[in-house]
C-alpha cells in the first residue's frame, strides 16, 4: 500500500491564512469554508476556476463576531448547508453559483425555520440532493426537505432522545433501510427488515433494534460539551467510524446479520503509535477521522496514521510539519479530515486541513496490502472482489480458496471452480488433489469427484480460452479438452449402465441426471469447438460407441462428409438432405447426389431446387444413372394411364424454365439431356403415352436453337419415334425425307402437316408451288394406290386431296394415281367439277384477250391525237419560278399549264433531290459552249421530262426549312 500526502496550492485565495473553518469534497466538487464566511467552490475537473460567495454575516464592532463553524456538502456536490455560530444556516446551490458568478447571492438561502435557539445541528447526512437529516444537541433528529423550496423547506423532527442528550453521528442506508444513530455514549440502530426499505422517518417511529452502550469509553473524545465537531465518519452510506476519548468503534451496517452493533470492531487509542519528533504530546486526543474500504485513517494533532481494518495494525504514519507561529496570527492548527466517496469514477479522495492549509492524502494500491489478510481470514470472495489485483494475485487467492474448500470444508465443486481460475499450480498436481481425496476416504462417493474434476478442468480450459492471444495455449487446450471429452463419455456411459440396471422410481432421475450431463457436454463442445482436435475427438467418442455425439460434433466443426456417410450408411435419406440444404456445400452435393437421387428422387429433386447456387451439368451423371434404373422399372409394352414420375425430368425442366426467362447461359447439353429423356421413354409403336410427343415438339418449339439439332434427330430416329422426327426433318428442310419416313409408317396426318410448312420455310412461289404439289403427289399416290379399294371411298379421298391441297392438286394429277379397277362412274362428279373449272377458266381469258385487244386500240387512237394537243399562252404569261416575262427568252410550257425559262428549270432540276435526272442533265451539258442540234434537242426532252412544281421534286422539299422574306415580314407588322 502507497501512501503520500501532497499540498493543494490556494495561494490565490485571498485571506485564507488561519481562516479556513471547514472543507467538505464530493462528486469532485472541492468547498472550503473561512471564517469570515467566505465559501469558495472548486469544480476539480476544472481547477482553474474557483468560484466563491460571501454568506451574510453579523459583524457590527459592540457585538461579537459571527463565523462560520461548520458544512455538510450533498453527494451530488450541489447543495451545501452552512452553520454560523449564532445558529444561522443557509443552503449555497453550486449549480446557480457556477452558472451566474455575476449575481453571486442568488445561490445563497437562508433558511429561516432553523433560526431557533433549540436547534443547534451537530451532525448531518444528505440522503439525497433535496433530504437531509440531522441531529442536534439537544438530541433530536431532524428531516429536512427541500423539494419545495431552498428557502423555505419543510423542517420535520422525527425523534428525540429521553435525556435530551446530544447526538453525535448519523448514517442511513438506503441499500438495506437501516438507520444509525450515535447518541453521546450509545450507539442505537433501526432496521427496516423483511416489510421492505423503510424512510428514516417511518424508521424512527419504533424502538431501535439494537441498542450498545459505551460508557466506559468515557466522554467523546474528552473533549468539552457544545464541540460541533463530532468524530464520527461514513462511508458509502454503510460504513461508519466513531472515535470517542479512549478507542474507535467501526463496522457496516447494512451487512445482513443479527447483531450488528455488538459486531462491531474496537480500535483502542492505545494500539495507536507515538508521534514522533513533533511539539504535539503523544495522548493527543483524535480530531478527525475517515474511512477506506479496508483502512482507517485518523488525523491526530499533525500527523496522520493509516490502520488496517482486518488486523488493527498501523500500516502508515507520518507528520505534516507545521510552524509554531505565523506572521498574521496563531499557529497552524489541523482541524479535520474528509473524504470524497461519491466519484463517478469509484476512486476515493481523501482530504486533510487545518486553518491555513489543505493536504490531499494519497493512497494507492490498497487492495494489495489486504488481499493476503482475507484470505488468512477466508474471506477469498472478499479478496477477489479488490480492485487493482493483478493476475497473479487473483490466480494465488483462487488457489488458497480452493485448497481450504477441498480441505476444509469439502466442497468439492466450489474448490473445483477454484482451482480452474488459479494458475499457481499444474493441472496434474490439482487433478491429483481431487483423486486423492477419494482415496484417502474423505469422500466416498466417486461420482462425485469424478464431477468436481471435471468442472475443474472446464474451468481451466475456459481460463486458457479467455487468455490466448498467441498460439502458446494451443497445445494446451488440445491436451485438456480432449481430456475433458474423455470424461464426458465416462459419465455418460456410467449414467447410461445405471439406466439400464435400473427400472425403479430412481430411473427418471438418473434420465434428469443424463440430460443434464449431455446439455453439459453440448455446451462445451459449442464453446470449445475452435480448441478441438478433430481427429483426437472422434476417435475417443466413436471408441465408445456414441453415435449422436459423433454427429453433434461433426455438426459443430461443419464435417458434412461424416454427418451424410453416416446417414447414408443408415440409409436415413431424409437426414442427408437436411444436412445438404442447410450448408449447401456444392461439392458435396455433387458428390453423393447419384446416391440420393436414385434411392430418394423426389425428396432429392426438392432439395436440389431450393439450392440456387447449383449447376445441373455436374449432376448430369447421377441423373443419367437415375434414368436408366427408371427405364427397367417402367415397362414399355404396358398400356396404362398412369406411369411412375420421371424426377430427374422435372429437375431440369424446372431449371430450364427457371433460369431461361432471365437469359441465364445454359449448356446445350442439358436441353439435349431432358429430349433424350423425353424422346426415349415415349416410343413410337410402344403403345404407351404418345400424347407426350405433342411435349416433345413444344418443347423443341420453344427453345428452338439451343439443343443439338442432330443429335436429337438421330436420338428420335433411334428410338423410332416417327412424329418427332418427321417434324425435325421439317425443321431443316429436309421435306422429303420427313414425308418418306411418314408414308413409310402409315402417318398420312402427319405427313400432310410437314406439307402445310412449306409455306413457311420457302419464299419463293414457282419452287413452292412444285415442291408441295410433288409432296402432295406422294401423299395421294401412297393413299390412293396402297389403300383396299373395298374400303377406300376414291370420291371423298380425291375430293380430300384438291381440297386439301388448296388446288394444287386437280383431278388430271389424281387419275392416274387411283387404282386400275376405278371406274369413270366413281369420278364422275369430280370430272364435271374439274371440266367446268377448266370452261370457266377459258371464259376468263378470252374475255381478257378481248379487253386487251380493245385497250390496245385505245392506246393507238391516244398516241395519234397527242400531237393535235396544245396549251394556249396568254399575253403577259410569266415564268412560274423567277416570275419575268415568259416570252422574254426561251421557255418550256408543260401540259399541267406551268410555264418556266429554260435556264430557269434547269437550276430548279439541278436543286432538287431528282438525281438521276441531274446525271443525266450533266452528261448532256458537258461542254455546253459546243452544244450540237441534236445534244440540244435531248437537253429539252430531259427538260421537259415533268413539271418540277407538279412532280415528286418539289414533294421531296417538304422537310426543307421556309425562308421568310424579311422585307414582306415588316409588311405585315401592324
Amino acid at each position: 500500500m502507497d501512501v503520500h500526502l501532497e499540498h493543494v496550492q490556494l495561494e490565490s485565495v485571498k485571506g485564507i491564512e488561519s481562516n479556513i473553518a471547514s472543507l467538505q469534497v464530493a462528486s469532485n466538487s472541492f468547498v472550503f469554508g473561512l471564517s469570515t464566511g467566505h465559501i469558495y467552490y472548486i469544480d476539480l475537473d476544472k481547477p482553474s476556476i474557483i468560484h466563491d460567495v460571501q454568506i451574510p454575516m453579523m459583524n457590527e464592532p459592540s457585538a461579537p463576531t459571527e463565523k462560520l463553524l461548520a458544512t455538510w456538502l450533498s453527494g451530488d456536490g450541489s447543495n451545501l448547508l452552512v452553520k454560523t455560530n449564532f445558529a444561522n444556516y443557509y443552503v449555497v446551490n453550486l449549480g446557480i453559483l457556477e452558472k451566474d458568478p455575476k449575481n453571486k447571492q442568488k445561490s445563497v438561502f437562508a433558511i429561516k425555520k432553523l433560526l431557533k435557539k433549540d436547534v443547534d445541528i451537530r451532525h448531518a447526512q444528505w440522503i439525497d440532493p433535496l433530504n437531509l437529516l440531522c441531529g442536534t444537541a439537544n438530541g433530536k433528529v431532524i428531516h429536512i426537505d427541500f423539494a419545495t423550496s431552498l428557502k423555505a423547506p419543510r423542517v420535520t423532527v422525527c425523534w428525540s432522545s429521553k435525556k435530551e442528550r446530544e447526538i453525535q453521528g448519523l448514517l442511513y442506508s438506503p441499500q438495506v433501510g437501516n438507520l444509525l444513530v450515535v447518541v453521546k455514549d450509545r450507539l442505537l440502530l433501526w432496521k427496516s427488515g423483511d416489510s421492505g426499505i423503510k424512510a428514516p422517518g417511518e424508521l424512527l417511529k419504533n424502538e431501535p433494534a439494537e441498542d450498545e452502550d459505551f460508557k466506559h469509553f468515557n466522554q467523546v473524545n474528552g473533549g468539552k460539551s457544545g464541540d460541533y465537531r463530532t468524530r464520527f465518519t461514513t462511508l458509502n452510506n454503510r460504513s461508519f467510524a466513531w472515535a470517542t476519548s479512549s478507542a474507535v468503534i467501526y463496522g457496516d451496517i447494512s451487512v445482513k446479520q443479527r447483531d450488528i452493533l455488538n459486531n462491531a470492531n474496537i480500535l483502542f487509542n492505545s494500539e495507536l503509535p507515538e508521534i514522533r519528533h513533533t511539539n504535539t504530546p503523544n495522548d493527543v486526543p483524535i480530531k478527525g477521522l475517515t474511512l477506506t474500504d479496508y483502512h482507517i485513517i485518523v488525523l491526530r494533532g499533525s500527523a496522520i496514521t493509516v490502520i488496517n481494518q482486518l488486523n488493527n495494525k498501523v500500516v502508515y504514519q507520518e507528520n505534516i510539519h507545521v510552524s509554531s507561529y505565523s506572521d498574521d496570527g496563531p499557529a497552524e492548527t489541523f482541524i479535520g479530515i474528509t473524504c470524497d466517496n461519491f466519484n463517478e469514477k469509484g476512486e476515493y479522495t481523501f482530504w486533510c486541513y487545518s486553518n491555513s492549509n489543505v493536504y490531499e492524502i494519497i493512497v494507492n494500491n490498497e487492495s494489495h496490502a489486504v488481499w493476503n489478510i482475507l484470505c488468512d481470514q477466508q474471506q477469498f470472495d472478499e479478496a477477489l472482489k479488490l480492485k487493482g489485483l493483478d493476475s497473479w494475485e487473483k490466480s494465488l487467492i483462487n488457489f488458497k480458496k480452493g485448497s481450504y474448500l477441498i480441505e476444509k470444508e469439502n466442497d468439492m465443486k466450489g474448490a473445483a471452480e477454484s482451482f480452474g481460475n488459479s494458475d499457481a499450480a499444474t493441472i496434474g498436481s490439482i487433478a491429483l488433489k481431487f483423486m486423492q481425496k477419494d482415496l484417502q476416504g474423505k469422500n466416498t462417493d466417486a461420482r462425485v469427484n469424478m464431477d468436481a474434476l471435471q468442472d475443474y478442468l472446464i474451468t481451466k480450459m475456459k481460463t486458457l480460452r479467455e487468455n490466448d492471444t498467441t498460439t502458446k495455449y494451443k497445445l494446451p487446450r488440445a491436451l485438456l479438452s480432449s481430456w475433458i471429452v474423455w470424461n464426458y463419455m465416462q459419465q455418460l456411459n456410467d449414467i447410461d449402465e445405471q439406466i439400464s440396471a435400473d427400472s425403479g422410481e430412481e430411473e427418471s432421475s438418473l434420465i434428469e441426471r443424463k440430460n443434464a450431463i449431455q446439455l453439459s457436454f453440448n455446451t462445451f463442445l459449442e464453446k470449445n469447438v475452435n480448441s478441438l482436435n478433430p481427429s483426437i475427438i472422434y476417435k475417443i467418442i466413436s471408441n465408445q460407441n456414441r453415435a449422436y455425439d459423433l454427429l453433434f460434433f461433426a455438426g459443430l466443426i461443419n464435417d458434412y462428409e461424416y454427418m451424410i456417410s453416416y446417414w447414408i450408411k443408415h440409409e436415413n435419406w431424409y437426414e442427408c438432405l437436411k444436412i445438404l440444404l442447410k450448408f449447401q456445400d456444392l461439392s458435396t452435393v455433387y458428390k453423393y447426389s447419384t446416391v440420393l437421387l436414385v434411392n430418394s428422387p423426389d425428396a432429392t429433386v426438392n432439395t436440389w431446387m431450393k439450392i440456387k447456387q447449383l449447376n445441373p451439368e455436374n449432376l448430369l451423371p447421377a441423373i443419367l444413372t437415375y434414368f436408366t434404373n427408371f427405364q427397367k422399372k417402367t415397362n414399355p409394352t404396358r398400356n396404362s394411364l398412369v406411369r411412375e414420375e420421371n424426377y430427374a425430368l422435372v429437375y431440369l425442366i424446372n431449371f430450364i424454365e427457371s433460369n431461361y426467362q432471365t437469359n441465364a447461359s445454359i449448356p446445350s447439353i442439358i436441353y439435349n439431356t431432358v429430349l433424350y429423356m423425353m424422346i426415349s421413354v415415349n416410343k413410337s409403336g410402344s403403345g404407351t403415352f404418345l400424347d407426350d410427343n405433342k411435349n416433345i415438339i413444344k418443347f423443341v418449339q420453344t427453345y428452338d436453337g439451343k439443343f443439338d439439332t442432330n443429335f436429337i434427330l438421330k436420338i428420335s430416329m433411334r428410338f423410332n419415334n416417327h412424329e418427332v422426327t418427321m417434324y425435325l426433318l421439317s425443321e431443316l428442310g429436309l421435306y422429303d425425307d420427313a414425308i418418306k419416313i411418314g408414308l413409310q409408317n402409315n402417318m398420312v396426318d402427319e405427313s400432310k402437316k410437314v406439307i402445310s410448312k412449306i409455306d413457311i420455310k420457302d419464299s419463293n412461289e414457282i419452287n413452292k408451288q412444285k415442291l408441295k404439289k410433288k409432296m402432295w403427289l406422294k401423299v395421294a399416290a401412297h393413299v390412293l394406290s396402297n389403300s383396299d379399294s373395298d374400303t377406300l371411298d376414291i370420291k371423298q379421298s380425291v375430293n380430300s386431296f384438291i381440297i386439301e391441297s388448296n388446288g394444287i392438286l386437280e383431278i388430271k394429277d389424281l387419275l392416274p394415281l387411283c387404282n386400275k379397277m376405278t371406274t369413270v362412274a366413281n369420278l364422275k362428279d369430280e370430272l364435271i367439277k374439274s371440266l367446268e373449272n377448266h370452261n370457266e377458266r377459258m371464259v376468263t381469258i378470252s374475255n381478257d384477250i378481248k379487253r386487251s385487244i380493245t385497250l390496245k386500240e385505245r392506246i393507238k387512237a391516244d398516241i395519234k391525237n397527242f400531237d393535235k394537243n396544245y396549251n394556249k399562252i396568254e399575253p403577259g404569261n410569266s415564268c412560274d419560278s423567277c416570275g419575268k416575262f415568259l416570252q422574254s427568252r426561251k421557255f418550256i410550257v408543260f401540259p399541267c399549264n406551268h410555264c418556266y425559262h429554260k435556264d430557269c428549270i434547269i437550276k430548279l432540276i439541278l436543286g432538287s433531290t431528282d438525281y438521276n435526272l441531274i446525271g443525266e442533265i450533266q452528261k448532256v451539258t458537258k461542254n455546253v459552249s459546243q452544244l450540237a442540234p441534236v445534244t440540244d434537242k435531248k437537253l429539252e426532252g430531259l427538260l421537259s421530262t415533268k413539271c418540277y412544281l407538279c412532280s415528286d421534286m418539289n414533294i421531296n422539299n417538304i422537310d426543307d426549312a421556309l425562308m421568310v422574306d424579311q422585307a414582306e415580314k415588316k409588311k405585315w407588322n401592324i
